[in-house]
């Protein structure tokens, strides 16, 4: 950021000290917080919200849900197919 001079006027760094790509204005101190009021907006605009992380996390998540279901409800019913065997052999067997 610039330098700060009495009657709120803000100097760029001299451009021989930065990037040939940037450029340094003068304005005032309302004009400043105008702009970084904007540039925060327009930083808004284009980020991320966390909603949308989660939401990304969400599907994924429901995806690999959807592709492991069928071998755990193979589990299941070899598991009751089981259950079912050692309840006759226990009603049967006494």
């Amino acid at each position: 950021m610039g330098t700060v001079i009495p009657y709120g006027v803000v100097i760029g760094i001299p451009p021989r000290f930065k990037d040939p790509d940037e450029h340094s204005l003068r304005i005032c101190d309302v004009c400043k917080r105008l702009l970084d009021r904007r540039e925060e907006a327009m930083d808004l605009r284009t980020a991320h919200s966390v909603f949308v992380d989660v939401y990304q996390k969400l599907c994924s998540l429901l995806t690999q849900i959807a592709n492991l279901a069928p071998s755990y409800r193979n589990m299941a019913e070899s598991l009751k197919w089981v259950c079912d065997i050692l309840r006759f052999l226990s009603t049967n067997c006494k």
